[in-house]
């Protein structure tokens, strides 16, 4: 009987070592999963606060007839909403026009020539000839915490550089004209 109570004695003191550091264990197993969740909820509000500028920059298209003036004049409108002025603003529209002779259209890229600093609550309107409506118009700006950001008409907005230079790529795309048969 008496080396079945050393046996549990040292059982018992075996099992008082071992279940504190599984406890430590699981704790920290714990602890490091929810220093992993804080983390994350803060990286978001960290995003939220870098994109709250550039989300209240908008971009659309405008028209307006001038009297005696047969076709309406284009703008492009860039309204800064945001607390902060926006800096380094740039167009990038596409304009289209019909070749008179071939009856070709082409398209080209404009814009990228002109910047300017808007201020916050106000707008800059940027007078386009030839607009085509059917391509969505993208502005590139710094915010005041000098990040670079490009938005869209459409509501997109990224800082991805490369992501901008692709869309417009895609919208570069135009018809050459044929050369005339003589």
């Amino acid at each position: 009987m008496p080396e079945l109570l050393e046996w549990l004695t040292a059982g018992g003191t075996i099992a008082a070592a071992v279940v504190p550091f599984v406890l430590f264990l699981v704790e920290r197993s714990d602890r490091k999963s929810a220093e992993a969740e804080v983390s994350a909820i803060r990286a978001r509000e960290d995003e939220e606060r870098v994109m709250a500028q550039a989300r209240r920059v908008t971009i659309w298209n405008d028209s307006r007839r001038i009297p005696n003036k047969l076709s309406p004049i284009f703008f492009c409108v860039v309204h800064n909403a945001s607390d902060m002025p926006i800096f380094n603003v740039e167009l990038f529209a596409f304009r289209i026009w019909e070749d008179e002779e071939t009856g070709a259209e082409f398209r080209a890229r404009t814009g990228g020539h002109q910047t300017r600093t808007v201020a916050p609550g106000h707008d800059w309107e940027i007078q386009v000839r030839y607009l085509n409506t059917k391509e969505p118009v993208w502005v590139k700006f710094t915010d005041a915490r000098d990040q670079v950001w490009f938005r869209c008409e459409d509501g997109t907005l990224t800082n991805d550089e490369d992501e901008f230079k692709k869309r417009l790529e895609d919208q570069a795309l135009f018809r050459v004209p044929e050369e005339p048969d003589y």
